[in-house]
């Protein structure tokens, strides 16, 4: 199923960089979200032990609460330029060279409502309640429902 995962995410990257016009986009280094009370960071995240299938003692308690991350949505699904499904991660997706991130530096957000897949080319920051699921058997072991979502102009 890693396998699936990561043909997934490689031909989505392909698609949407064959998709879009790079000549206005953002870069990481111009454009910068504001950081919310309960922000949190990705090596956070980072603290589920992949060999062992083990958390941290302060990623379960950070949890347990709603928190907000900062990131970029690889679209899993969208019909019409709207998408309520993608994968979040650390680092803007730009082209399928580019390895991807670890099954812990990896999101699965269900939003509200849907959101524009132009959008998604930009920096999000999303908010609401992720739940860590070590069964999960497609290799992306955090889910997340976006309570908000800003986007980055």
């Amino acid at each position: 199923m890693k396998t699936l995962t990561y043909i997934l995410l490689l031909s989505t990257l392909s698609f949407a960089h064959a998709q879009h016009d790079h000549s206005h986009e953002p870069s990481e280094a111009v454009v910068k979200l504001p950081d919310a009370k309960d922000q949190i960071e990705w090596p956070l995240l980072a603290k589920l032990d992949l060999k062992t299938k083990s958390a941290d003692k302060a990623l379960i308690e950070r949890l347990k609460n709603p928190l907000t991350l900062n990131g970029f949505a690889i679209p899993l699904d969208f019909d019409k330029k709207i998408v309520d499904t993608f994968l979040f991660v650390p680092f803007v997706p730009t082209c399928m060279h580019v390895p991807p991130p670890a099954e812990n530096q990896l999101i699965h957000v269900m939003t509200n409502k849907p959101i524009k897949v132009n959008d998604l080319m930009y920096p999000l920051q999303i908010s609401g309640s992720i739940e860590l699921d070590l069964k999960q058997s497609n290799d992306v072991y955090f889910n997340m429902k976006a309570s908000n979502i800003k986007v980055a102009r």
